[in-house]
């Protein structure tokens, strides 16, 4: 008996939580990339870079599109010579941050084995990844709800012994 109650509210979260889904808005980022190649001790830096219409999801706090923002970089740099750049784009959500972020990480190259570029903001500019609802999984919620009231009545029609239990999976060979 312990054990379908357990069962029962798992399936019931298992239904709700596809149910949920996470919200975003539009709202300031800052960002910066940062590239390096495995072939040389080339890396580059961009400028801390502000958009103003960037999505975030509001339950994660991670930006949408961050590595078309990524891909943004890489193109570029390829454009202009580099021929395999490996790209990351940081960014938070306060200045403050990116700030000690991109601080950070270029003490890790400078006065190192490393040449660092930096792409000024004249050079290179983030473009804003435009947020489309078609990538989020559309729930009809009516239809997930009559599947999970389905379900609980046939394990209570089940537990009462109207229905056969399911086969066990044995041998169902006929005699």
């Amino acid at each position: 008996m312990k054990y379908n109650k357990f069962i029962i509210i798992a399936a019931f979260l298992t239904v709700f939580a596809g149910v949920v889904q996470a919200g975003s808005k539009k709202t300031k980022v800052f960002l910066y990339g940062f590239a390096a190649s495995f072939n040389d001790s080339t890396v580059y830096f961009t400028d801390i870079q502000a958009i103003d219409t960037a999505t975030v999801q509001t339950r994660t706090k991670f930006l949408y599109g961050r590595d078309n923002y990524s891909y943004q970089l890489r193109d570029y740099l390829k454009e202009h010579g580099c021929a395999t750049p490996t790209c990351i784009t940081v960014f938070a959500l306060k200045q403050k941050n990116i700030e000690k972020k991109y601080i950070n990480l270029k003490k890790k190259y400078t006065g190192k084995n490393y040449v660092v570029k930096h792409l000024t903001s004249s050079e290179f500019k983030y473009v804003p990844v435009v947020y489309e609802d078609d990538d989020a999984p559309e729930v009809d919620k009516k239809a997930e709800k009559a599947k999970a009231k389905q379900a609980k009545a046939a394990r209570k029609q089940q537990r009462e012994g109207a229905m056969p239990p399911p086969p066990t999976g044995g041998d169902q060979r006929p005699m």
